[in-house]
């Protein structure tokens, strides 16, 4: 009976072994129970015994699985209290990974009288000098201040016999590899070599190869390179759209709190500012940044006070934020290694996150090594579209009133109206005013957001952008009746073509003689026969001077240098749309059959006197306007113009100026040290077909 039961008994898994097992003092087991440590990690169970007996290690594991104390725990228990100057050296890319690490040792180790020493650059030497001198059992910190401070004092080096390189293969791409060595030379003997990294590419094997003896290969990447606990998915996006499909991404996903990565600095500039102006709670997070204010930045992160972290590789390193719920490759990485260690911000020690990718066509090499080198396989899926978007700001707007009336005592009369109001014809009229009167406009209206990226050749139906408000054109003349034949004339010119018939006038219009009979020109040469044309110094004919008197355009001799440098015409002539045959877009040709041509385009003319924007940006550089031959009937929108130029030239926002867009053209302001750029940049991009022409805009 007794087997029977036995045998009818489940089997239940034992519990892990907990931290009995390693044999630690009091004072660190205290501390492991004190942070919530129950039992050691499976990195922390592999690298204990092999490290321990001080054997060299080579450890690979995935981001966020207690590596800092897979090797602190034997290196804390291996020191003794009472040794003087510092046995262990720690080595981190980044001052907040080295920081972090610190603060690790110093929670766990504190009570049995651990002191760590930590050193990184962007703050004054002397206190972390003064500390030194005090005496500690280890160095924490980054290559560049370490070395500077083992020059300062030579004497700290006596007792050094542990060297451990955090996140080593961040060392190498960073360029450190001559400060490890030159760390290494620092040491007076035999020493412990520990080597983690999340990666091992072929640097890290070789660097292993010269600095360990016969090293422990410590790995759990078959268990994955990265935690299985982060869920990695990936949209393919036109590069021309990446603020826009990240800007929908971010509306449907509505991530609790995110790192959003860029490849450069200027980019992540570009998008924080991008981001900023839309709405988001956002900060950047940058090199340049001064200690104070990477410590204000993460600090705001921790606290929740920043919902969205815009950052690079490199300042990114070693950040951890345990409430962390997405990481965003905004721009994909270069390579597979930078892919994993973004996407560990996430997952940590057993939490859950998602990894999510916008992809173009230019990123798909990287994403087949990140396949066949580390097997992860991103989840494609497609953009949220206009529809899933408006109901996840419908369901923000119904959680918003449950959170702040569902938890209250319904009044039982409001609840009858209410009944009544809903078997009413009109209920829902009167329940949809009733809300727009309690949340406002604002609050029930879709956020605004200003007009995302569009190709450049990219043209809504309408003829403009989505945001472009309909604009008017300016009142042209009534169309013209169309010529009689006029009598022939003998062509002073052999050739086939016929002379081009003027125009009719609504009145006759004095003009001056002519010294000479008036002789015809070729077709399509755009020349004006000799007798209209102005005499050096006289005045011009008054057809064009005085306008209105006779119904034509009044032109300007400003307009009219510029038209004449496109069209090809003789410098100094009035041109007016009768007299010079188009050659711009085919709407605007008149056709040979003697049809009345259109009225001139606004972006043929050089900007006036008055259409010219600050000479001066905010940022204090000097300015110069460009003239472009497109405007919103071409389907060009200031924002996404200004936007995209201000990210192909890399400038920050107070160093580029306004851009104006008229009908048929534009007027952008850079700094005069871009022009070229600028010119080069816009050359040759199609808006509606139509090709950019940009030349730099000349005072009058």
């Amino acid at each position: 009976m007794t087997e029977a039961n036995d045998s009818d008994t489940p089997d239940v898994p034992a519990p892990p072994p907990g931290f009995e097992t390693f044999s630690l003092s009091p004072a660190t087991m205290d501390s492991l129970r004190e942070a919530g440590f129950a039992a050691p990690l499976p990195i922390q169970r592999a690298c204990y015994e092999p490290l321990r007996s001080g054997r060299d290690a080579l450890i690979q594991a995935a981001t966020g699985t207690g590596k800092t104390l897979a090797y602190g725990l034997p290196l804390i228990e291996t020191l003794s209290p009472s040794s003087q100057g510092p046995a262990f050296l720690i080595l981190a890319p980044t001052r907040e990974l080295a920081a972090q690490v610190a603060g690790e040792l110093g929670r766990i180790g504190g009570k049995g009288g651990l002191r760590v020493a930590l050193l990184y650059g962007g703050v004054a030497v002397e206190p972390q000098l003064e500390t030194l001198r005090a005496g500690v059992h280890g160095i924490v910190g980054t290559p560049g201040r370490v070395l500077d401070i083992f020059n300062r004092m030579p004497k700290v080096l006596k007792g050094l016999r542990i060297l451990v390189l955090d996140e080593a293969d961040q060392l190498l791409s960073m360029g450190f590899e001559p400060d490890i060595e030159a760390a290494v030379q620092c040491f007076p003997g035999r020493y412990q070599g520990i080597f983690v990294s999340a990666t091992l590419p072929p640097d890290i094997l070789r660097l292993a190869e010269r600095f360990l003896r016969d090293p422990a290969l410590i790995s759990l990447a078959e268990d994955g390179i990265t935690p299985s606990e982060i869920r990695h998915e990936m949209f393919l996006i036109d590069p021309s759209n990446r603020l826009r499909d990240l800007v929908r991404i971010l509306e449907a996903e509505r991530p609790g709190n995110s790192f959003i990565f860029c490849n450069t600095r200027d980019d992540a500039q570009i998008l924080s500012g991008n981001l900023r102006e839309r709405g988001f709670g956002v900060d950047m997070l940058s090199g340049e940044l001064s200690q104070h204010e990477r410590e204000r930045v993460m600090a705001d992160v921790r606290d929740g006070k920043i919902q969205h972290l815009v950052a690079t590789d490199l300042a990114a390193r070693g950040l951890d934020v345990m409430h962390l719920t997405h990481v965003i490759h905004y721009q994909f990485p270069q390579s597979p290694e930078l892919y994993v260690h973004r996407s560990g911000r996430v997952g940590r020690v057993g939490q859950t996150g998602t990894a999510i990718s916008l992809v173009g066509p230019q990123d798909v090499a990287t994403l087949y090594m990140l396949r066949l080198i580390y097997g992860i396989r991103p989840i494609e899926r497609r953009l949220p579209s206009d529809a899933e978007i408006a109901r996840e700001r419908e369901m923000d707007l119904v959680r918003g009133l449950l959170q702040r009336h569902g938890g209250s005592e319904p009044d039982p009369a409001a609840v009858a109206l209410l009944r009544r109001l809903a078997t009413h014809v009109d209920g829902e009229k009167v329940l949809a005013a009733v809300l727009r009167a309690h949340l406002g406009d604002a609050g029930i209206a879709p956020r605004p957001r200003k007009p995302a990226r569009m190709a450049p050749d990219q043209k809504t139906p309408g003829g403009g952008p989505p945001s472009s408000p309909p604009r008017t054109r300016p009142s042209a003349p009534p169309p013209k009746p169309k010529p009689q034949a006029p009598p022939p004339v003998a062509p002073a010119i052999a050739g086939p073509a016929a002379p081009r018939p003027a125009a009719p006038q609504a009145a006759p219009v004095a003009v001056a003689p002519q010294a000479t009979p008036p002789t015809a020109t070729p077709q399509g040469t755009g020349s004006t026969p000799v007798g209209d044309r102005p005499q050096p110094g006289g005045d011009a004919p008054e057809a064009t001077a005085s306008g209105g008197a006779n119904g034509a355009i009044d032109e300007g001799p400003d307009r009219r240098r510029g038209r004449h440098r496109r069209r090809g015409g003789t410098a100094g002539g009035p041109v007016t749309s009768a007299s010079v045959p188009r050659t711009g877009a085919p709407h605007d040709v008149a056709d040979d059959e003697g049809d009345a041509p259109a009225p001139p385009r606004e972006s043929e003319e050089q900007p006036r006197p008055q259409d010219f924007l600050p000479s001066r940006s905010t940022g204090g550089k000097e300015m110069r306007n460009l003239f472009l031959t497109v405007g919103t009937e071409d389907g060009v929108d200031g924002d996404f113009l200004g936007q995209w130029l201000q990210g192909r030239l890399a400038l920050r926002s107070s160093d580029f100026g306004p851009v104006e867009v008229r009908d048929r053209s534009t007027v952008v302001c850079v700094p005069m040290d871009r022009v070229a750029d600028a010119i080069g940049a816009l050359s040759g991009l199609r808006f509606g077909g139509r090709e950019v022409h940009v030349e730099e805009a000349r005072r009058r």
